[in-house]
Formats: structure tokens, C-alpha cells, sequence
């Protein structure tokens, strides 16, 4: 089996048949896809029931668990040699195997690789992200990245871990880097809350490198919540509720949230990164926990808050944590921005070249922007795009 496609769901009937269907549109018998329905009270089951096709494997837990655990239960089923977590609100991309094995051949040895995050935006997220729908783009990059100092990068704030090699989100992992995590954690994977930004960090921790490529294999969903601004007409019970079906389900007997990075109801990708972090102890080097790095996550957070006007959020975790907000005139709060934007110009040098390079045509890149009449029903309406997008690029001589 070359690739297992996992899909951890609760409660996200509305997604998750197109979540499935996109997985089983691969033209491929190498490929499997497992799911973790984790007890839902919507027809999820039913939705599933409907589909026949053997590589199709469905799975009930016997109690519903935490988010981590779903994915653990789901991690342990799997026999592929590459493993990818797909959200039920995402969608694998037709060409995903084939482009992989391609990788794959080109480069042996990899154990790790991120894909280009591609977007889908579902009904009800225009007040969110304004009228486009999707984002889809093509290019030839194929780049080592070094591990560790992309962990550090991640860990001073100039990037978000979504660059680093997750199991999710357009990243890939092989079951010889998955088994080798296990063996050094004790036979488990997740040992965080937030496994996707953890299998980030166990990624750049138990690797040398990993590989960066330039061609999207799966479409991020982004589906509507309760702490969106519109909810498309959406009831209560068809959006994502964290607090009900994420934080709620987590036990005092088991892993929970970090208390020191705050009580969560308002995160970053920096602090979801950071208590990520602290739950991998003892595989990590603690001189990098301190205090200063703590206040780091909080500038970071009052930065991002700020930009969405929640002064309240900031007062909440100001409190919690026991810093001062910090003012306009803050020396440290302007020197921590300054460098954050200077570092973001210096490991983003090569993308601005790039960039200029397309201009002048130079370099080519093959991208698809939806126009403001163009509407996809679904997440798969855009497939027929996407096979002659990839058609053309493997086409292209590159000699």
C-alpha cells in the first residue's frame, strides 16, 4: 500500500461526503482511506454507508474520543507507506498520487514532505475572506529545508508551523519517520491537544530535512464556525463548535491544554505551535522554555488580536498570563515586531526574488484565480481544472 489517506470526523455530515469522494476519485488501487467516525449526532454514518468502494474502511471507536485520540485510534489502522490526515471539510487532489510517487522517485530517501497549501472556501465565509473562493497554485520548487532551523524560525514567530512538515494540511509523512517517533514517545504518535501542529513538531524533531514541493495534493477547506463573522445561514448544530466537539472532550486524567499558554478559547498558530511544544517533554531541549519565550507568544497573540480589534481577547489573556498589554509605545512590544518583520523580509528573500522573476516572465507559474462570477458548488467542482492544470504542467520541458 503506498498511501493512506486518513479522515478523523465528528459531526461534519454537511463536508464530509465530498472529504470521501475526493479520496476515492484517485484513479489508483495503492491507496486506502480509513475514517474515525467519532460518534457523531448528525447522519454521518448514513452518508458513509453509502459509499461501496473497497478501499473504503470505516471505523467507530468504542467511546467518542478527544481530537488526539480520534487521530491516534486512526493512526494505528493505517498500512500505507506515506500517511496523510484529510480534514472532513478538505479534499485530496486527483493527481496526488502520481505526483508523489514521482517525488518520490526523485528523491529516495525523503521522509517528510509539504505541499502548497491550496485553499477552498465553503458558503458562508465571505464576510471572513471576502468573495474569492479558492487559491490554487503550481510550480516546479522542489527544496530541502533543514529541520531544525525551521523549527527555530517557528519558535521565534517569523513563521507559522503550517511551513513545517506536518501529517496534514498539504504535508506527508513515511511510516519509517511515523514509526520512529512512536518507538521514542512509547508507542504513541500525538502527545499534544492540537495533533496537527504536533506532528509539525515531531516532523523537524526526529528529522534532518524534509522536502518542499512546488505542486498542491489536497485542498484545505475552510468551512464556517461559530466564531465566524457569517455563517451562510448555517444552523448552530452544522458549524464547527470547538469548545463542544475539541477542548470539551479532553480529560483531567488525560492530556489536556497547556494552562500556561492561557485557557485556548483564543489561540494563534503560534500558541497553538508552542503548547505543541511543551507537551513533547522530555524530547525536547528545555533551554528553550523560558519566560521571555512565553512573552514572545504573547506579543505574537496581542499582534494578531489586534488586527481583528478583540481588545478583549487580549485583556483575558493579559490577565491570564500576567503580562501588561502592551501599548503603541512599548519598546520591547515594537523591537519584538521590527525583528519579526525584518526576519520575515530575510527568509523570504527567495519568494520576493521568485516573485519579481514571474513578473518578467522568467519563471512560470501555472495558478488558477476564481473570478468574482465564478462559483464551485463543492469542493470538487474545481477537479476538471485541476487535471488539465497538472496535465499542462507535466507537459512542460524542463530541460
Amino acid at each position: 500500500m503506498f498511501l493512506s489517506v486518513l479522515i478523523p470526523t465528528r459531526n461534519r455530515a454537511r463536508y464530509l461526503r465530498f472529504a470521501v469522494q475526493s479520496a476515492l476519485n484517485i484513479n489508483s488501487d495503492e491507496i486506502e482511506i480509513l475514517v474515525s467516525e467519532n460518534h457523531s449526532h448528525d447522519n454521518s454514518a448514513t452518508i458513509l454507508s453509502e459509499f461501496s468502494d473497497p478501499r473504503l474502511h470505516v471505523y467507530i471507536p468504542q467511546i467518542p474520543l478527544a481530537m488526539h485520540e480520534n487521530w491516534e485510534f486512526l493512526l494505528s489502522k493505517a498500512k500505507g507507506e506515506w500517511v496523510y490526515f484529510l480534514g472532513d471539510d478538505d479534499a485530496m487532489m486527483p493527481h496526488a498520487v502520481e505526483h508523489l510517487r514521482k517525488v518520490v522517485a526523485r528523491h529516495p530517501r525523503v521522509e517528510a514532505i509539504v505541499s502548497p497549501r491550496a485553499y477552498y472556501f465553503w458558503d458562508g465565509l465571505e464576510a471572513d475572506y471576502g468573495g474569492s473562493q479558492l487559491k490554487c497554485n503550481f510550480s516546479d520548487k522542489e527544496v530541502w529545508r533543514d529541520s531544525k532551523k525551521m523549527l527555530y524560525r517557528c519558535l521565534d514567530g517569523s513563521i507559522d508551523y503550517f511551513a513545517l512538515p506536518q501529517i496534514y494540511s498539504g504535508g506527508f509523512q513515511r511510516n519509517t519517520l511515523i514509526n520512529r517517533i512512536k518507538r521514542a514517545q512509547g508507542g504513541s504518535y500525538f502527545k499534544s491537544v492540537t495533533p496537527d501542529a504536533y506532528s509539525a513538531l515531531v516532523g523537524v524533531l526526529h528529522t534532518f530535512r524534509y522536502l518542499e514541493i512546488g505542486v498542491p495534493l489536497a485542498w484545505i477547506g475552510t468551512s464556517p464556525s461559530l466564531q465566524s463573522k457569517h455563517k451562510g445561514g448555517l444552523k448552530p448544530h452544522e458549524l464547527k463548535d470547538r469548545n463542544k466537539d475539541f477542548y470539551g472532550m479532553h480529560s483531567d486524567k488525560k492530556l489536556r491544554l497547556n494552562f500556561a499558554l492561557g485557557e485556548f478559547n483564543n489561540f494563534t498558530f503560534t500558541t497553538c505551535f508552542y503548547e505543541a511544544y511543551t507537551s513533547a517533554a522530555p524530547h525536547i531541549n528545555y533551554d528553550l522554555l523560558s519566560q521571555r519565550i512565553l512573552k514572545k507568544v504573547f506579543y505574537d497573540f496581542c499582534h494578531k488580536k489586534s488586527l481583528q480589534n478583540d481588545s478583549a481577547a487580549i485583556e483575558e489573556l493579559s490577565l491570564e498570563l500576567g503580562f501588561p498589554v502592551p501599548s503603541v509605545l512599548s519598546f520591547d512590544y515594537n523591537i519584538f515586531r521590527l525583528k519579526g518583520i525584518f526576519l520575515f523580509f530575510v527568509y523570504n528573500f527567495q519568494k520576493i526574488f521568485i516573485l519579481v522573476l514571474r513578473q518578467f516572465g522568467i519563471v512560470q507559474k501555472y495558478s488558477y484565480k476564481a473570478s468574482a462570477e465564478t462559483v464551485f458548488e463543492n469542493i470538487l467542482a474545481f477537479d476538471v481544472y485541476l487535471s488539465k492544470m497538472y496535465s499542462e504542467f507535466s507537459q512542460i520541458d524542463r530541460s
